[in-house]
This record gives structure tokens, sequence and C-alpha cells, in this order.
């Protein structure tokens, strides 16, 4: 049996031990997160659920998220134990959850949501309203602590000097600023988060976010470091759109969520704090980094050219009040944060561009193989009885080719919503292990996984309907039967000639069967 591996356990057994003294601040609190999909939102929630199990804290965490069902598919294992809960809706009207809450993070709304289809104005409306929505959810609920996720974005995008911002810098976004909505709006955000302190005494802190890098950044957005990792892992040239003369600094991802977790228990109210790195990098400089790190034979290429008078674009923050209140400081370097970043991308599932697992390697030699039931082994019809009885039809070819693929010593399971005890008799028969009355099977999918050690990059599931959509998300080789939804059919890597319940199983164990073979 394989020993599962979590590339970030080495992060997280780190940011545990660098907060000894911190993390008996969250014994037994109820913590509301908003923006707990975004990277900075995924990062608390992983580093709370790794530190309130291994130090029993036994804290809960209530997740808003417009999407619960999205987080679930991606986050299963953060579901695990319990200790987090989702709830849906949308940071300006949501339905309060009941109860009181010791603390309330709010950290919706970052950076990557402008390159979405949002509007202008409905980005400046959800920073906004959203913000005062969550004030007002402090406030009502009681909490002790409360953290705002700001931006350096508030400080504006122009410089007259190469000098590190710091948190009384007198600046501001200036109107003509491409991005005004959101860099104007979180600044309003800060000022709203102020004004409930004096006049509520909300205990809100902020924290002004610059740039980062580390496992859950994605690679298919704005960011340029993400840009330049996904390029050296496809093992493309690593190419700059501009000059390559902006400035930035880089905090490593586990150290973000240090700071934040800081900042949010021992910050002072209505106080700002820089989050970031102050070692200056060029872009230009960025690049060859990430060549360096990943693969040195890459070439960068860059190409834009240097515009005279061109206003500095240099962001990076002085970070003198978070290691002097604080005593907050990086403890990764850059070419390290580089490395880590691009090995958890190799190892994730969920990332499509970097599994670099063929169809045909998978198929010739998978870790498992997953099957829903209805439709798949079934043809979705159910013949109901007048005593309410129902029995399915399956397909004896497929019992064959069950039995061929236990031949070969390939592990199977069959993964199903359905109650009927008609599924496990059915897998009795067959052989097959057999989970069924699952209702959230995305999230059941990768404890079974991690359990007996087999790599979801590498796992077969087979499907037909929307609800196999989220396991489908988390394998190697998504598969769906020949007459399956639309949606399964987008989701599917390879689809079937036959339908459900007419040889669809057969047909894949064959497959198996050749890929092996050849």
């Amino acid at each position: 049996m394989k020993t599962a591996h979590n590339p970030l356990t080495q992060d997280l057994d780190a940011l545990l031990a660098a907060g000894e003294h911190l993390w008996e601040g969250l014994r037994g609190a109820r913590i509301f997160v908003t923006g707990g999909t975004g990277f900075f939102g995924r990062w608390l929630v992983e580093s709370f659920v790794h530190i309130n199990r291994t130090r029993e804290l036994g804290a809960n965490m209530v997740l808003l998220s417009r999407d619960p069902s999205a987080f679930a598919a991606s986050g299963a294992h953060l579901l695990v134990d319990g200790s987090v809960t989702l709830v849906q809706g949308d940071v300006r009207h949501f339905i309060a959850p009941a109860g009181s809450f010791t603390h309330v993070i709010h950290a919706a709304t970052d950076s990557s949501g402008l390159q979405k289809q949002q509007g202008r104005l409905q980005m400046a409306d959800t920073i906004l309203t959203g913000t005062r929505r969550i004030l007002d959810f402090a406030r009502d609920s009681g909490a002790k602590r409360m953290l705002y996720v700001s931006s350096g974005a508030i400080y504006g995008r122009s410089r007259d000097a190469a000098i590190p911002i710091a948190e009384t810098t007198a600046t501001a976004p200036l109107i003509t600023d491409p991005a005004i909505e959101y860099d104007e709006a979180k600044r309003m955000a800060e000022a709203l988060c102020v004004l409930y302190q004096r006049e509520f005494n909300v205990p809100v802190s902020i924290a002004r976010g610059f740039s980062f890098v580390g496992p859950h950044l994605p690679l298919d957005t704005h960011f340029a470091i993400g840009n330049f990792i996904r390029d050296a892992l496809a093992g493309k040239s690593i190419r700059v759109s501009g000059d390559g003369s902006a400035v930035r600094s880089y905090l490593y991802a586990a150290d973000l969520a240090r700071w934040l977790w800081t900042i949010l228990l021992d910050g002072k109210p209505a106080q700002a704090y820089n989050v970031g790195s102050g070692e200056a990098v060029s872009i230009a400089a960025l690049a060859t980094a990430v060549q360096q790190a990943i693969d040195p034979k890459l070439s960068v290429e860059i190409l834009g050219k240097p515009v005279a008078g061109a206003p500095l674009n240099y962001q990076v923050p002085d970070i003198t009040r978070a290691e002097a209140e604080l005593g907050l400081r990086p403890t990764v370097s850059l070419a390290e944060s580089i490395r880590r970043t691009a090995e958890w991308h190799r190892s994730n599932p969920s990332m499509p561009a970097t599994r670099g697992i063929s169809i045909a390697a998978i198929l010739a030699k998978p870790d498992a193989v997953i099957f829903d039931f209805d439709g798949v082994m079934t043809d979705n019809r159910v013949a109901v009885s007048e005593d309410g009885r129902e029995s399915v039809f399956c397909n004896r070819s497929d019992g064959l080719g069950i039995d061929n693929l236990r031949k070969r010593g390939i592990p199977m399971l069959v993964l199903s919503k359905e109650k009927n005890p008609v599924v496990a008799a059915r897998c009795q028969k067959l052989g097959i292990e057999c989970m069924q009355g699952i209702d959230t099977k995305e999230a059941a999918l990768p404890v079974w996984l991690s359990t007996h050690g087999y790599d979801a990059a590498r796992t077969i599931y087979l499907g037909n309907d929307i609800n196999d959509l989220g396991c489908m998300q988390l394998v190697g080789l998504p598969v769906a039967v020949g007459d399956a939804y639309p949606e399964a059919k987008a989701m599917a890597q390879l689809v079937l000639v036959n339908a459900g319940g007419y040889g669809a199983v057969r047909e894949l164990a064959d497959r198996i069967g050749a890929a092996g073979d050849a």
C-alpha cells in the first residue's frame, strides 16, 4: 500500500510550531470566515483545521461561500472532522448563522476577483456593501476580534521613488488607475472598519496584503509569478509580457497564514499592518528565479520594451510595524517558495494543467477505479412493486469486466448516493467494496483514497450525472457513460460508447485491459 503524502504537512507543522504562544487564543473559539475559497482564505482554513486537530483546541469555523459544493469538491479533506461547516450566501446579503462568534475574518473579494466576470460597479459594491454587512455581523454576534483583509493597492500604484511603503504613507489610488474600483473600494472599506471600531467598539484589525507565492496560488490568472511557474511546469519558455522593470516582493503562503492569524489575535484594533516581504525583486529577475528553481534549461523572454517617462511601478511594503509590534518576519526564501509551489502543483490532482499523466498511462495502470451505481451499473430505470420494493436492471457482461479488473489487481469501489439495499446486494455479488447513502460523494472520495494510499491523479471515476461532477473533478481520469448527461460528458476526459446498464462498465474494463497489455 502506498503512503499518502500531503505536500502541505511541512508548512503546516512549521506554522504550528511558530505560533505556539498564539494558538491558545483559539481554544473553544467559534470563527466566521468569508472568502475561504480564495488564496488567503484557503490557507486560513487549511491551517485552522491542522492546528485545531493537532492542539485539540475544540474550535469551530463557519465558512460563508457562494458555492459550497465547489469548495467541498476541492477541499473535501477540510470537512472530514466536522470542525468546518459551510454556509451558502453572498457576502452582501446572507442569512446570519445563529449564535455568537468569538472571531470574524473578512477575506472575501481578493484581487483575483477583479479578473473574473464581475462588472466594475459590482466589484466596488461587493467590497463596500459586503464589508459593512460583515462589520454589522461582527458587532451583533459579539465578536472579540475581527480581521479585515485589505490590500497594498490602497496606497495607489504609482511611485515617486523606490522606497518601501509604510502604513503611514499618505498616498491613495488615482482615479485614472485601471483598477480604481478595487483599489479605492478597499481603501474606503478600511475607513468603515475604523469608524465601526470608534462608534461600535468592533475590535477590527487590518491586514494590507501585497504579493504572495505558495500552494493554492492560481497559475492562470493575473499573478505574474503564477504564470511563470505555469510556463515552467509545462516546459515552456517563461514569458514576461512587459519590460520586466516592475518591482514586487513575495511572501510565502505559510508565512502569510501565520501573519494573518497573528494580526487577528494580537493586532491592535483599528490598526493596519502591511503583510508581505521586504525583499524587492524586479519581474525580470523573478522570471529568472522561477527558471533557476524549476528548470534552468528553460529560456526567459522579455516581450516588452521600457517606456521613457513611465511612472515607477514599485510595490514593496515596509514591514517594520509587523516585526516590531507582532514579531513577524518572512521565514522562507523566494527560491524555496517557488520550489514548494511548483511541487504542490505537480502533486495536486485538481490542477489538470499540471497533472502531466496521459489518459493512456492511467488506463494502463490505474491506482483505483470508482463507479457510480445508478445510470452506470444500471440503465437508470427502476421497477416498483405494489408493496414499494424497487428493482433495477443490470448487465451480466459488466460482471465479467469487473472480474477481469480484479484479476489484474485493480482496486474498485462503488460510490453511490442511493440508499436502496439493492446497491449493496449487487456489489456483494460482484465482490466490490461499496459505499452507499453518501450525500456528498466528493467529500467521501478523497478520504477513501487517502485511507488506502491511492493517488487521485491515477484514479478513474465512471459517472453519468451532475452529482458525479465533484468526484470527476478530483480524479486524474474522469469517464462518462455513453448516455451521460451533457454536464458529465463535458467534464469527462473519456466518453464511452456504451450506455449505463448496457455494457459501459465492461467497455471501460476492456479499455483498461487493452492499455495494460499494450
